[in-house]
């Protein structure tokens, strides 16, 4: 599901949005109201990658002032190897005399991802490295993460994870520095990623400069 948010000063007496996306690679199903839009009615149209979704009220229900989730638009992948990309591309407001609303569009694209089944450490790239190089790991569930780096002695030099996560693929960027700010010397380091649930893995990168 893709959560779309509206974040309003006034009251909405109805919207439109465009969505476009890859039909080869996804597909999307029929809209959902949440929140703050379940007095509305929702209508959409899904046609050669793209989607147009209607929002109005016969009743005269409006969606109160404020922000919050309005809509949850379902998402298939067709190719699970693919991160394929939805994009907002077109938003209209109209107040409760149907007087249009102005729009400010944020975050408009979102990559779809699979949730992975297992966790997994993945090598940080480039590597070597300098300045910087990116950790990709994936979590299978909710827990709490920790991304540790390490010198060769043990000695923790910054935690660039240490928080409770949801399912999904993440990446960890480390810039050449310790817990301090300070800029680190070179040599091979270990990174080492942990999970309340009990996984444990590291593996090891070189720094040069």
């Amino acid at each position: 599901m893709i959560p779309v948010t509206i974040g309003s000063d006034a009251l909405i007496g109805g919207a439109e949005f465009t969505f476009d996306f890859d039909p080869e690679l996804m597909d999307l199903g029929d809209p959902v109201l949440t929140g703050h839009g379940t007095d509305m009615t929702v209508q959409s149209a899904n046609r050669d990658g793209r989607m147009h979704v209607l929002i109005y009220s016969a009743t005269g229900a409006r969606v109160p002032a404020g922000q919050g989730v309005i809509l949850l638009v379902p998402v298939t992948l067709i190719d699970d190897s693919a991160v394929p990309t939805v994009t907002l591309v077109n938003v209209l407001l109209a107040g409760p005399q149907a007087l249009p609303l102005p729009v400010n569009l944020e975050n408009a694209a979102v990559r779809v991802l699979t949730i992975p089944d297992a966790y997994s450490l993945g090598g940080n790239a480039p590597n070597p490295f300098n300045p910087s190089t990116s950790i990709s790991y994936d979590v299978p569930e909710q827990a709490h993460m920790t991304l540790i780096i390490y010198n060769v002695l043990g000695q923790e030099v910054i935690r660039l994870v240490d928080e409770v996560q949801q399912a999904g693929r993440y990446t960890g960027t480390w810039h050449g520095r310790n817990a301090k700010g300070a800029l680190v010397s070179s040599g091979v380091y270990v990174y080492r990623l942990t999970s309340s649930t009990g996984y444990n893995e590291a593996k090891r990168m070189t720094l040069l400069k």
